[in-house]
């Protein structure tokens, strides 16, 4: 994790110093103070990961267990009897059907 940090402000003191040379930076004072912000974010991040190298990486701990939770109970299906009026009727509902 400590690697992308470092990526990214790598990236950043590249595109700043590139904005500073091709002068479309805006205010040169602006440019200066983030190219120093930059430089002291740099060091930071060595400087973390020169600790991070001298002190061991803790396991990680497992995530808890899931609480299992209820399944709904599905519904059943209708009960033939309702079907009843449908079939006896299906002669006249389609043309053809007898």
């Amino acid at each position: 994790m400590k690697r992308a940090y470092v990526l990214i402000a790598i990236l950043l003191l590249l595109s700043a110093s590139l904005v500073s040379q091709l002068g479309c930076g805006g205010e040169d004072g602006r440019v200066d103070q983030i190219l120093d912000r930059l430089d002291e974010l740099d060091e930071r991040v060595q400087s973390l990961e020169e600790g991070e190298a001298a002190t061991p990486t803790p396991t990680p701990t497992p995530p808890p267990a899931l609480i299992p939770t209820q399944t709904p109970t599905p519904t059943p299906p209708p009960p033939l009897a309702a079907l009843d009026g449908v079939v006896a009727n299906a002669p006249a509902l389609v043309p053809g059907f007898a």
